[in-house]
């Protein structure tokens, strides 16, 4: 069988020619193997998968090659039905491709796709004065608007921010459920009806500096940060029930029964609703605010970046690393929401780690 490996030749210039210095390298394929498809990339995880063509054999691998313009990575020898991962993915934008190869034949070049790091948008910029806390229901962000000594909503689209609660001091975090707010002050914890109007209910026993909240069905969570514990009440009133003590907490999520707390001692950390010893998640990491949907968990760091760790645990992924610097986050099914403190903003971006552009003709689940 003759040997249909890609050749390559060589294109010395002559010596003295300017601009021309080193050498020309020309790659010719063979065409004699049929390249994969049905390309998919996992936009969270970087896992990139294909399907194999008709006439693979026990020989057969892949080459995956994805290229930027500063950092080209390279990933040869590939069993088939692997799922590899993109790793070290140091620039915003990625063109992917694979080949086939197979006794030593390499198919063409199947272009697969580009991955490009989702934009952060910004989507309130005036009408804020050192923002502290931001929660969200379906289409409102509501924040708590310390330097003006009030709390605001706006759209979830962006727009001019309007006031719902006015003279208001030492805000600090904020949570909401179907129908009202509730509102940290630096030793309380006040509740009002989302549209505003008239304070419903104080809890201010043993508050001090409620720094996070989070809110379910029936409880109160709140981020007792001086005092150094989490409590929770019911969101009718009652005495405060201690369920975490002897950490500094911050920000807090609530996700089914575990709540997640961001603490002042550099961890993450997972505890029952119902108290309990807590479980390190993340070390290593300054968390101020956090925020939880059905998979992951969305960290602001005193450090002036946003990342996302599974709510496992694990190595953080920074989404967020430029211009930022966050206090609150808040999450839906599709998008992730900054509260900018430096900048007396808000800005909003994909929750994904890549979005996917795909050529003509290829699939992508």
């Amino acid at each position: 069988m003759v040997n249909e490996e890609p050749q390559t030749f060589i294109l010395t210039p002559k010596e003295n020619t300017p601009g021309a210095e080193g050498k020309i390298s020309i790659f010719v394929e063979s065409g004699k193997v049929n390249p994969p498809t049905d390309f998919a990339f996992d936009k969270n995880t970087q896992t990139f998968s294909w399907g194999a063509p008709e006439d693979i054999n026990e020989t057969t691998v892949y080459e995956l090659t994805y290229m930027s313009a500063t950092n080209p990575r390279f990933q040869p020898n590939i069993p088939n039905l692997s799922t590899p991962i993109l790793a070290d993915l140091k620039e915003s934008k990625y063109s992917v491709t694979v080949r086939t190869t197979q006794n030593d034949n390499y198919s063409k070049a199947s272009s697969c796709c580009f991955i490009i790091k989702p934009a952060t948008i910004p989507i309130v910029t005036s009408g804020l004065n050192y923002p502290y806390g931001v929660a969200a229901d379906s289409d409102t962000l509501y924040i708590t608007n310390t330097g003006g000594n009030n709390v605001v909503k706006v759209s979830k689209n962006g727009g001019t921010p309007t006031t719902i609660v006015d003279s208001i001091t030492d805000t600090t975090g904020v949570a909401v459920d179907n129908e009202n707010l509730y509102i940290g002050k630096s030793a309380s914890v006040v509740k009002v009806s989302k549209n505003g109007g008239t304070l419903i209910h104080t809890f201010d026993t043993g508050i001090r500096d409620p720094y996070g909240m989070a809110v379910d069905n029936e409880n109160l969570y709140i981020a007792n940060h001086t005092n150094r514990n989490v409590v929770k009440v019911s969101k009718s009133g009652g005495t405060p029930t201690t369920i975490v003590t002897g950490i500094t907490p911050w920000g807090l999520a609530v996700d089914g029964e575990i709540l997640y707390i961001a603490t002042g001692d550099d961890t993450v950390v997972k505890v029952s609703k119902n108290g309990g010893t807590p479980t390190p998640l993340v070390t290593d990491i300054t968390p101020r605010g956090l925020a939880v949907d059905g998979e992951s968990l969305y960290i602001a760091t005193r450090d002036d970046t946003v990342v996302k760790v599974s709510k496992n645990g694990g190595t953080p992924t920074p989404l967020v690393t430029a211009d930022i610097n966050p206090f609150g986050v808040a999450v839906d099914s599709d998008t992730l929401y900054i509260l900018n403190n430096s900048k007396n903003s808000v800005v909003k971006r994909s929750k994904v780690l890549w979005d996917v552009v795909l050529p003509d003709g290829a699939g992508q689940d």
